[in-house]
């Protein structure tokens, strides 16, 4: 039961990345950092709070993990924000991360009681779920805001 779990959650993963990937591409670079009127949705910031989120709950030492290392995105001028380039580079990175971590499950029960934030969920599961839930959240605002800009919207995978 385990594999044919990781395996689906292989598929929704890849289908989110997807998604995310195509948002990153149909953001013009005139738009990347340019703030209409709710500076969260800034799309370099909105896309680096989907980075960084994942890259955070993915992590295997969550109290040691760095904040902001790419760039401080809550506070930072919009004009600051890191370029398109920066985010698909650490994107990259948090990508691999996420299929090492699925990787590491392979033998383990994904229902077992949560380890690494055993205060936020209670399994391994319930984690993996709530990632994709929080991605496609925001997904679905970059794509609205997109929209509203005169932009294609993200395509659903």
């Amino acid at each position: 039961m385990n594999k044919n779990m990781l395996n689906s959650f292989r598929k929704q993963y890849a289908s989110m990345w997807k998604m995310l990937d195509d948002g990153l591409d149909k953001t013009g670079d005139e738009i990347w950092k340019k703030n209409v009127d709710i500076s969260f949705f800034v799309p370099a910031r909105l896309l680096l709070h989907i980075i960084e989120t994942i890259d955070y709950y993915f992590d295997n030492n969550p109290g040691e993990f760095k904040w902001n290392t790419v760039c401080d995105w809550e506070h930072v001028e919009d004009t600051r924000l890191e370029s398109k380039k920066d985010l698909k580079e650490y994107e990259a990175k948090v990508k691999e991360k996420v299929k090492q971590w699925f990787n590491a499950k392979e033998n383990v029960d994904l229902n077992a009681p949560e380890q690494t934030f055993k205060t936020d969920w209670a399994t391994d599961l319930e984690r993996a779920i709530y990632v994709l839930r929080h991605t496609q959240h925001h997904l679905g605002q970059l794509s609205h805001d997109l929209q509203r800009r005169g932009y294609e919207e993200i395509q659903w995978d």
